[in-house]
């Protein structure tokens, strides 16, 4: 099936080894698949029989279910999140996780052949692909959302004649790795709504979870399940869509289990620029460790600064409303500002530091989208080229080859919506 599809013509391949953009069962390919070994090939075929159907198209069945959740860019205030601050966050149209669950035999979770491989070409090929995607893929995930899902069932008192049929799921998912994009809970929060429609459960009825609660739920597949650390704001934008205003007072969350959440309009938001850079991808859970721990030992310049970032997010909810987007690049610089403070040059990474600078460069003010590797930018319109570092009236010269901070691998007229284009946001080209 597999060579009959390349021979078809559906993804150009030269032997068995394809760099493939063709649209594969309604997703886009987003890297390299190599086959080297039988067993690999195996792993590509168990995961195209539970994708496709034997004229090799998209599976369309009644009792299928597919859930795509997008990603997230952590707008202002983060990653007081995850300290009791306040954040605005918005969702991105263009970059996604989905997960597909369909009717089986036996339950059984697939193993996806390019984001969970097992066996490599050699070394080398190993260190550059632990080196770009992390030591874990989406398939822990799934597994931990299973276990989650099926404890809130029980819990619940959900009868298990309701939970008898089995099934097969699988995930697909473009949103770039280890970039602070929040592809983990993209595809944790797919997966709960995914299994939500296909046992026909409802959240509150069913479940007894509200809806501001189910991010807690999700978060805690992560942190309680995986030892992950994280915060709310990414499942909070990722539950209700669009753009997020979101208050983590300890208050609100002792007395209600939840934070205060206000569900805004994209049309709110200002043209805005993003761009990441996958060499200075980092892992979330290791850039909080340190400042988590202080932070609950009381240190009192931590709990400073994560409430001078959650002021910056009542500020920017006010320039949004207002249509005062003049403010936002004054906004985007301080919340930088501190959160370099806070971590440190050493954990901020020069690479992140130098996308921040490279977007001054040029005129924009920005900050990261998560814990780094990816920038939200806005042009600073008070600030003329030559003040930005450019010539008036000349485009900002270029980054030479090799030269440190540039922005790369990244998707031209990207959108800021809930599940399509609503905002202008466009890839910052170094």
């Amino acid at each position: 099936k597999l060579l009959s599809w390349f021979i078809a013509g559906k993804c150009p391949a030269s032997g068995l080894e394809t760099r493939c953009n063709a649209s594969i069962a309604g997703y886009q390919v987003s890297g390299r698949v190599d086959i080297d070994s039988v067993s690999q090939y195996q792993d590509t075929m168990a995961h195209f029989e539970h994708t496709l159907d034997s004229n090799l198209d998209a599976l369309s069945t009644a009792s299928m279910v597919r859930e795509r959740c997008f990603a997230r860019v952590g707008f202002i205030g983060n990653p007081s999140d995850g300290f009791n601050g306040k954040t605005v966050a918005f969702l991105l149209g263009n970059y996604w996780a989905e997960v597909t669950v369909r009717p089986s035999s036996m339950m059984s979770i697939v193993r996806h052949p390019e984001h969970d491989p097992l066996e490599f070409t050699s070394l080398m090929d190993y260190h550059r692909h632990t080196s770009l995607n992390g030591y874990y893929g989406g398939l822990r995930l799934l597994q931990a959302a299973c276990k989650k899902f099926a404890e809130l069932c029980v819990n619940a008192g959900v009868a298990e004649e309701r939970l008898a049929q089995n099934f097969t799921m699988s995930y697909e998912t473009n949103i770039p790795r280890m970039v602070g994009l929040s592809g983990s809970s993209a595809i944790v929060t797919a997966a709960f709504r995914a299994l939500l429609r296909f046992y026909r459960l409802s959240v509150t009825a069913d479940l007894h979870t509200s809806e501001s609660q189910l991010p807690q739920v999700i978060l805690d597949v992560e942190m309680a399940e995986l030892g992950i650390t994280a915060g709310l704001q990414d499942r909070v934008v990722q539950v209700f869509g669009g753009v997020v205003h979101m208050d983590f007072g300890k208050h609100h969350l002792d007395t209600m289990g939840h934070g205060i959440y206000t569900v805004m309009s994209p049309k709110l938001l200002p043209p805005l620029y993003l761009a990441y850079n996958t060499n200075a991808a980092g892992d979330s859970g290791k850039v909080h460790s340190d400042v988590r721990k202080r932070y609950l030992e009381g240190d009192t310049f931590i709990a400073e600064s994560m409430q001078a970032l959650g002021a910056l997010a009542d500020k920017l909810k006010e320039a949004l409303v207002t249509g005062d987007h003049d403010a936002i690049p004054a906004l985007l610089r301080e919340n930088f500002r501190i959160r370099r403070t806070v971590y440190g040059d050493a954990v901020v990474g020069a690479r992140n530091i130098a996308m921040i600078e490279l977007a001054a460069e040029h005129g924009f003010a920005g900050k990261f989208t998560g814990s780094g590797g990816a920038i939200v930018c806005c042009r600073d319109t008070s600030l003329s080229l030559a003040e930005a570092g450019g010539d008036e009236g000349a485009p900002p010269k270029k980054r030479q080859k090799g030269e440190e901070g540039g922005a790369s691998a990244g998707q031209e007229g990207a959108s800021a919506s809930a599940s399509a284009s609503a905002s202008s946001s466009y890839l910052l080209t170094a």
